[in-house]
């Protein structure tokens, strides 16, 4: 710029001087023209006669030469002479008067017009030239600018919609010039949907002449298929004499970065205020043990309303002085050494309420004494661990009495191995301490068996690697040479550093196997004493289905051996087709452990046509030491009973015609006192009332004999209806315990009869189990009976629903922890045609009695 300014300023100069040379010449070209004018003036009047003196000599000489006249005469040719002098140079000298005259002046006016038109156009090429390098120089600087700050540059024709797009704002998109038709439709197409009505309303607004200038960011759709972010600046460039807009031109900036970067500061701050006002942690600032600042969180675990403890003394959360004395005495020696301070302390909430808190501290700006304390309310924890202590006592004592340990034993992945938890039992099940094996298990492993430590460590590792329930018996070898058998039973459970922890228990099963070993003796001996019997044995392959049937066994049948195939069916189709169903049942009920032995008695087609009573037992086929072989197999036997059930069943008939005529005699004189007994006991119990409870148990005992010597008063050849002694039996026990039974007997296939000489102990049986229902139930909850029909398997089904809860290790079927009433019941069901079970659903205990031929029968009705 400076150089351009010096050739300007130099070319000025050199003007001007030029122009002052010029002045100068015309100076002494006028100076020259007035001499020559003197010159021709002194010529012409060197020739015309001087005038004469006015003096009186000269009068007096004039007078006498000449006359007046002559004076005047000559004065008129002197006039004469200055007009002819002028016509010369006007007239009648036109060359001399060009050349003396005109020319001196006209040739340095041209001259000078020469140079001046020089001149214009020399300054008129120069600022044309001066203003096309000052274009250039603004083009270069705009590229420049638009270069340097990445811009895309766009020019829009409204009234063709025609758009010009630089090459910058087709590569911000990722096209190449050219590839992105010119028009604004265009444009608009790339615009994210959700952002283009802003933008378009912003551009509506400054084409309305509202804004100054259209300013804008939005989403535009890049050629790969992401979106970026763009800002658009623009401003209308033309407009008509009416004020509408006809060319708007402006700029496009990629701020995807920026908007990345922004979103990336939002998070950031969210994340920052998550963490200051998250539910969990609250915080706050500490500036000489006075509180500066608080998080809502911090108030909220306390109980304090917005900003209430600004300015408060910190001593004031704490139970007491003396709390805080020992709070400041440990806390401030550990943070003036830049470390922090944690413990876990009790805080006063602001209703009085003592809250346990988590509570970490440290400077943050240790020249003013400011410091941030971190708080977490671990309330509930502290409850939780206190009463998991309590709960760990619990099982302690428990386990103190339990003949074996509960345990946890965490292995490691480098295999190092200890027991985190062991209850005292560990000293009588390894002779150990629990602070032995605390850290360290290969105390215990120096005490297993040589023989069985393979095996153990092999099952330990297995387990580790599948997951699943670990269980193992194993001998330990004391120094004193006592061996024991224990047996292990625990749960895998996989840490997150690689770990395994399981938890279990560990018994001393010595006793048992030995038993075992006894029992095992004592199996061999009863195979021989089976052989010695001659009794039919079989042997069925659950895998491959194959049969075996010894030579006794077909001829008890009365087949020769070749006559019957070792096959199932060889056997289901001489069973009596009512009892294989229930044969069956028994049978998967033994195989899935439900029951703990099969033993049933059923009959079966001898080859001349009559049915044999035959008692089979059976086992599943086990090794040497009680383990269970593979594939599964149970072997059992067959023995002919039917002589001793000819003989029970006429014992039972004698017994029954004597049950029968017993029965009858006494039956008139019981049930003709029931009612007077009844009346005195209602009599007594007005007079006594605090004995109402025991003797309405009397009367409804009294009651229920009622209904069962009234079915055994009955004609015999009535039926005993079972809707019918469900109703009666129902009533009698609401009067008795003022509970309501809710009755669903609907039989809508039939009339259900019961046998008769089932109906007495099918009676007994239904009113100890709607009784126990009542009982267990609770005052004042309902009971449901329910009465149905399964026609599937001909079945009837009563379905007695109580509140209540079942005993733990309730077996009915085994006879374990059920009651008196139970055993009773236990007692009085028939041996076939009937199932008793019970099932705990939820709060409500299920039972389930299901009677078949020939306890019932169900006559269907059209």
């Amino acid at each position: 710029m400076a150089k351009r300014h010096w050739k300007y300023v130099v070319s000025n100069r050199v003007l001007m001087s030029h122009l002052v040379v010029i002045l100068i010449l015309l100076f002494t070209k006028q100076v020259l023209s007035d001499g020559y004018q003197a010159d021709s003036e002194t010529w012409l009047f060197d020739n015309v006669p001087a005038r004469p003196p006015f003096s009186a000599d000269y009068l007096d000489e004039t007078a006498s030469g000449f006359s007046i006249e002559l004076w005047q005469s000559v004065e008129a040719d002197r006039q004469t002479e200055h007009t002819l002098f002028f016509a010369k140079w006007l007239g009648d000298y036109p060359e001399e008067i060009l050349y003396r005259a005109l020319l001196p002046c006209i040739v340095p006016s041209l001259l000078m017009l020469m140079m001046l038109s020089g001149y214009l156009l020399y300054r008129w090429r120069a600022e044309r030239v001066y203003s096309k390098k000052q274009i250039l120089i603004y083009q270069q600087r705009t590229l420049l600018a638009l270069e340097g700050g990445e811009l895309g540059l766009w020019d829009w024709d409204l009234r063709s919609d025609a758009v010009y797009f630089n090459e910058r704002w087709s590569e911000m998109l990722g096209y190449r010039v050219g590839e992105i038709e010119p028009h604004l439709s265009n444009w608009q197409t790339l615009v994210h949907p959700e952002d283009w009505q802003a933008s378009r309303s912003t551009l509506q607004d400054h084409l309305q002449a509202m804004l100054s200038y259209f300013e804008a960011e939005h989403r535009m759709l890049h050629r790969d298929g992401h979106w970026i972010w763009v800002l658009v600046h623009g401003k209308v460039m033309e407009t008509s004499r009416h004020g509408q807009p006809l060319r708007m031109a402006g700029t496009l900036l990629d701020i995807t970065e920026r908007k990345n970067n922004q979103y990336r500061l939002e998070t950031l701050l969210t994340e920052q205020n998550a963490m200051l006002d998250n539910e969990m942690m609250g915080m706050a600032k500490v500036r000489n043990s006075r509180f500066v600042w608080t998080s809502s969180t911090f108030e909220k675990i306390l109980g304090y309303d917005r900003h209430e403890l600004i300015g408060e003394s910190t001593s004031k959360l704490f139970i007491n002085m003396e709390a805080y004395q020992h709070f400041s005495e440990n806390c401030f020696p550990t943070i003036n050494s830049n470390k922090p301070f944690r413990v876990q302390i009790q805080h006063v909430c602001k209703d009085g309420r003592i809250k346990w808190v988590d509570l970490s501290c440290n400077f943050i700006d240790k020249a003013n004494h400011l410091l941030m304390g971190v708080m977490v309310d671990v309330t509930k924890q502290k409850l939780a661990e206190d009463e998991k202590r309590e709960a760990l006592d619990r099982i302690n004592k428990i386990a103190c009495q339990l003949p074996g340990v509960i345990y946890q034993y965490c292995l490691n992945p480098d295999g190092s191995s200890y027991f985190p938890y062991a209850s005292a039992g560990v000293e009588d099940i390894y002779r150990v301490s629990q602070e032995q094996v605390r850290q360290d298990a290969s105390k215990i492993a120096t005490i297993i068996h040589p023989d069985d430590y393979d095996d153990l460590r092999t099952s330990i590792w297995s387990s580790a690697r599948s997951l699943k329930q670990w269980q193992h018996e194993y001998r330990v070898k004391f120094d004193d040479g006592t061996i024991r058998w224990l047996f292990g039973n625990a749960l895998p459970q996989s840490q997150e550093d690689g770990a395994v922890l399981w938890h279990g228990f560990i018994s001393d099963v010595t006793e048992r196997r030995l038993a075992e070993r006894e029992l095992k003796i004592s199996q061999e001996r009863l195979d021989l004493a089976l052989q010695g019997a001659n009794d039919g044995l079989w042997d069925w392959n659950f895998t491959t289905n194959e049969v075996y049937y010894s030579p006794r066994w077909k001829t008890m049948l009365g087949y020769a051996e070749h006559e019957l195939e070792n096959t199932f069916e060889t056997w289901s189709k001489r069973v009596h087709p009512d009892e294989q169903a229930l044969i069956l049942r028994k049978m998967k009920d033994y195989i899935n452990g439900k029951t703990a032995n099969f033993e049933v008695e059923f009959r079966m087609l001898h080859k001349d046509g009559h049915w044999l009573d035959i008692l089979s037992r059976a086992k599943l086929a086990a090794d040497s030491e009680g383990k269970l072989i593979t594939p599964r197999r149970l072997i059992g036997t067959h023995v002919d009973i039917s002589e001793r059930k000819s003989k029970e069943q006429q014992r039972l008939n004698r017994e029954l015609a004597q049950r029968d005529v017993l029965v009858r005699e006494v039956h008139h004189r019981i049930k003709n006192n029931i009612q007077g007994i009844t009346g005195i006991l209602r009599q007594f119990a007005e007079a006594h009332p605090e004995t109402v409870v025991p003797i309405n148990q009397a009367i409804g005992q009294m009651k229920s004999l009622g209904v069962v010597y009234g079915l055994q008063g009955r004609d015999s050849k009535s039926s005993v209806q079972l809707s019918e002694l469900l109703t009666s039996i129902a009533k009698d026990i609401e009067t008795l315990w003022n509970v309501r039974i809710e009755l669903d007997l609907l039989m809508a296939n039939g009339i259900c009869s019961v046998s008769e000489k089932e109906a007495v102990p099918l009676a007994l049986v239904l009113n100890e189990l709607l009784s126990n229902a009542v009982k267990h139930a609770g005052h004042p909850e309902q009971v449901n009976v329910i009465l149905r029909f399964d026609a599937s398997n001909e079945t009837i089904l009563i379905l007695i629903r109580n509140k209540g809860l079942l005993p733990p290790g309730f077996d009915f079927e085994n006879r374990r922890e059920i009651n008196t009433g139970l055993n009773l019941v236990a007692s009085l069901l028939p041996r076939t045609g009937v199932r008793l079970c019970f099932k705990q659903q939820d709060t409500d205990v299920v039972t389930l009695l299901e009677c078949q031929a020939p306890v019932v029968s169900l006559a269907h009705t059209l």
